[in-house]
């Protein structure tokens, strides 16, 4: 049995994490690590509210950490011919065009409980414990500092023998029925 689990964002539709599955792993499991990007982080203040948001990371067993950059693909057309790539995205900034300012993660975390909660004394109430209780993450690879995620996806398939192995075993998962040609 597991000990520890991580939930984060398991859509891109409205329901971004599954409430029911938030609370079969809070039911089962000893520890609950919740892993946020800022969609997640605003569906979880509104379906919970501010209160018992906090109230269940109070909860012993259960942490979080924020993330502010999210894993994507770009699809890019040249000339009819289309391709993908891993990317990572950032949103930043505040204020109109000419007008930007950086902002710092803690910071956004309280911009995106305002934004979801309204304006207000109990938005910042909350944001500020909020940010006592959540982690800042990012998607470095200790084993590998100077890289992100992407850079090593995209080293992952410059390996012929990897892929290979990867497609062999993905279909053979998908379609145990079919024979894979020899090489």
């Amino acid at each position: 049995m597991f000990e520890y689990v991580v939930l984060r964002r398991s859509s891109l539709g409205e329901q971004v994490i599954d409430l029911g599955l938030l609370a079969e792993t809070l039911l089962f499991y000893q520890r609950l690590h919740l892993l946020l990007d800022n969609g997640t982080l605003s569906y979880l203040l509104k379906r919970l509210g501010g209160e018992t948001f906090l109230a269940l990371l109070a909860c012993e067993g259960v942490s979080a950490s924020f993330m502010r950059d999210n894993l994507c693909t770009l699809t890019s057309s040249n000339g009819g011919l289309t391709s993908h790539a891993f990317t990572q995205i950032r949103f930043d900034g505040r204020g109109g065009p000419g007008k930007q300012q950086r902002l710092r993660d803690r910071e956004w975390i309280e911009l995106a409980v305002e934004g979801t909660l309204g304006p207000g004394r109990q938005s910042r109430v909350i944001a500020k414990k909020l940010n006592g209780l959540l982690t800042i993450a990012n998607w470095k690879s200790p084993e590998l500092p100077n890289a992100n995620v992407p850079d090593i996806a995209r080293d992952d398939l410059k390996d012929r023998s990897f892929v290979q192995k990867a497609v062999a075993l993905a279909l053979q998962e998908l379609v145990p029925s079919f024979d894979l040609p020899r090489s």
